[in-house]
């Protein structure tokens, strides 16, 4: 198991990667974008700064095929960057949202892409050629709060959503003129149809995956619970008709769907504190974590799924963390106080955490010294994905991981 910590800047809210993993776009917790190239040395170098939006930038996502970089804030807009040249031009994005956007995500097809808001609707972005830029098209009324994240389906025409109201929530995005015609075949349901429906009950959710296959979906809660929904058959659902308020299925039951037979859910109460975020690595293998600042493997065994261990081990600080290296002489200092006052006969003790890094030298066991606020799974080819992934934290960290070795 290998990691290695990128401490770029003191505070993160987002990051986002190309393909070939050579830039890097982060927003250091405010309006701003950065832009790092890694050099052939293996050194970052900030090379742009964007400082389009005007209030905290909640979300960003590079195109695996285009290459454009699209980001999403709380001033309500979003902009699509495309590279001309060496420079990245602006596209801004007419979303129409009256309160903060929170999150955005390209679809497995890149013809698309969704923008979560605070205005309990979702934006369903495309490009239109005869227009020349980005539309949207909007699903309204049918969240009760805040939309927190959003993860497309690998056929790009279902997406789920992890909603602060405690549901997460399956929709159809099929667009004709967009999504390719094979796609469209013998879809029944209408573009914003609610087709699946999942009560947490324990509090709103933060985070929402599908697996590779497209049969599964997991999402996390508030609670310290995480929950598996399995038997997803995507096609069926896409032929079933929606869930309104006149339905036959019960409004109170904690899984709602047309499906038969229904898929199964498990839900699995943590230990740990929440999950902030979650991803599939494998149909059977989960990697979660969040407020704890560690990073978990969750396995299902027996057709049952468990937290097997965190995802622990050395992880090297890179040549990039200059920051850290400054304050690294103020941190001993007070470590060092925290100690003494352990080490003293003293009634009202000062402990460590067991959940914060054990430091020595370049090495410590947990890589973030904060909660986990951002997970991006690297893909090694088209629907399918790889070992490697990326995290990052309110602590300023963006950490490579490779678990390859550990996965079995």
């Amino acid at each position: 198991m290998a990691a290695v910590a990128y401490q770029l800047t003191s505070q993160l809210s987002c990051h986002a990667w190309t393909a070939d993993r050579l830039h890097l776009a982060i927003c250091p917790n405010n309006h701003e974008i950065f832009v790092y190239q890694k050099t052939p040395t293996g050194q970052w170098t900030r090379t742009h700064t964007l400082n389009d939006h005007d209030q905290l930038v909640s979300g960003l996502d590079w195109s695996a095929d285009s290459n454009q970089l699209v980001s999403c804030s709380h001033d309500r807009n979003s902009y699509v960057f495309s590279w001309q040249g060496q420079n990245l031009k602006p596209e801004m994005v007419i979303t129409r949202l009256s309160k903060a956007a929170t999150c955005v995500k390209w679809s497995p097809s890149q013809h698309k892409f969704a923008i979560g808001s605070a205005a309990k609707a979702i934006c369903i972005c495309y490009y239109e050629q005869e227009s020349h830029w980005w539309a949207s098209k909007l699903i309204r009324r049918q969240h009760d709060s805040s939309i927190l994240m959003v993860s497309w389906h690998p056929d790009s025409m279902l997406l789920a959503t992890a909603s602060s109201d405690s549901k997460c929530r399956v929709f159809s995005t099929a667009l004709p003129g967009i999504d390719a015609e094979q796609s469209l075949n013998g879809v029944t349901s209408k573009f914003g149809d609610c087709l699946l429906q999942v009560d947490s009950h324990s509090g709103w959710c933060h985070a929402v995956a599908w697996s590779p296959s497209g049969s599964q979906l997991c999402f996390t809660s508030h609670g310290s619970q995480l929950h598996v929904v399995s038997g997803i058959h995507a096609r069926e659902l896409l032929r079933s008709h929606p869930l309104v308020q006149d339905q036959s299925v019960d409004p109170n039951a904690p899984l709602q769907c047309h499906l038969q037979p229904q898929p199964d859910r498990q839900d699995i109460q943590l230990r740990q504190l929440p999950f902030k975020v979650v991803a599939f690595l494998q149909e059977d293998l989960l990697i979660a974590g969040g407020f704890e600042g560690d990073m978990y493997m969750v396995k299902c065994r027996q057709q049952h799924w468990q937290v097997i261990k965190a995802i622990q081990g050395d992880v090297q600080q890179s040549h990039a963390a200059h920051l850290k290296k400054q304050l690294s002489a103020e941190f001993s200092k007070k470590l060092d106080m925290f100690k003494q006052q352990t080490a003293s006969p003293v009634t009202n003790k000062v402990t460590r955490s067991s959940t914060q890094p054990q430091v020595a030298g370049g090495h410590h066991k947990s890589a973030h010294i904060s909660c986990i606020i951002d997970l991006h799974v690297f893909q090694t080819q088209r629907k399918m994905v790889s070992s490697r992934f990326s995290t990052a934290g309110l602590d300023g960290q963006v950490v490579v991981w490779d678990i390859g070795d550990c996965m079995d």
